[in-house]
C-alpha cells in the first residue's frame, strides 16, 4: 500500500493579469517610471514538468520589508512543453504580476489604476488563484 501526502502551499499573495504589448524589460521600466522604484531583472528560472518537457520564464522583482512585487511572463521565451504558457488557462494575459504585502501602502485597486495609466497596457485584471488548474506553477522559490 503506498501513502500519499497532499501539500497545501499558502497562496499569500494577489495576483494582476496585465495585457500589454511590449518586451518585458520596456513593461519593468514603466513600473519603475510610475512607482518610483527600482525593478531588478531575475535571472530567468526554469519549471520542469517532467514528462511534458519544461519552460524558461523571464521575471523582474522589486522588494520591501514586508513585501514584493514580481513581474512575470506568462508565456516562456523558450518551451520544450506542450504549452509555452505558465499559467495556461490565462493565456491572454501577457504578464502576471505577484502583489505580496501592502506596497507603499497603496491598495490593490490604487496599483492597479497606476499600472492601467502606463501607456500601451491594454487590461490589468485581478486572477483568483484558487481558481486555477496550474497554480503550482506560481511556487519557485
Amino acid at each position: 500500500m503506498q501513502t500519499y501526502f497532499e501539500i497545501e502551499y499558502d497562496y499569500d499573495f494577489d495576483l494582476l493579469g496585465v495585457i500589454a504589448p511590449m518586451k518585458e524589460h520596456k513593461l519593468a521600466w514603466n513600473f519603475e517610471r510610475q512607482f518610483n522604484f527600482e525593478f531588478e531583472p531575475k535571472e530567468e528560472f526554469e519549471l520542469d514538468f517532467l514528462k511534458d518537457g519544461k519552460l524558461t520564464i523571464a521575471n523582474y522583482v522589486y522588494e520591501e520589508e514586508y513585501s514584493s512585487m514580481r513581474l512575470i511572463r506568462n508565456k516562456a521565451w523558450e518551451s520544450e512543453k506542450i504549452s509555452p504558457y505558465l499559467l495556461p488557462e490565462v493565456k491572454q494575459f501577457d504578464y502576471l504580476l505577484m502583489v505580496k504585502g501592502n506596497i507603499f501602502d497603496l491598495e490593490l485597486s490604487t496599483v492597479q489604476d497606476k499600472i492601467k495609466a502606463i501607456p500601451n497596457v491594454m487590461l490589468v485584471q485581478n486572477i483568483e488563484i484558487e481558481g486555477l488548474k496550474s497554480k503550482e506553477n506560481l511556487i519557485f522559490e
